[in-house]
């Protein structure tokens, strides 16, 4: 059986901070906040709703990015 090893809210919005650099994630321009979030997205660990909880973005956008 395989154990999936999903990131907790705080490390992932540690993991975005680290990413950002101490700057807001919801300051960030569209586009930004895209590239941003198709990182994340590639993380095998981070689910998709988590992302959309956790910035905020609403899961449909998330999806079709």
């Amino acid at each position: 059986q395989r154990q999936m090893c999903i990131e907790t809210d705080h490390e992932v919005r540690k993991l975005l901070e680290e990413m950002l650099e101490g700057e807001s994630f919801e300051i960030l321009t569209k586009v930004e906040q895209r590239q941003v979030l198709k990182v994340l997205k590639q993380n095998p660990n981070i689910g998709l709703r988590q992302l959309a909880r956790i910035t905020g973005i609403s899961l449909g956008i998330i999806h079709r990015l």
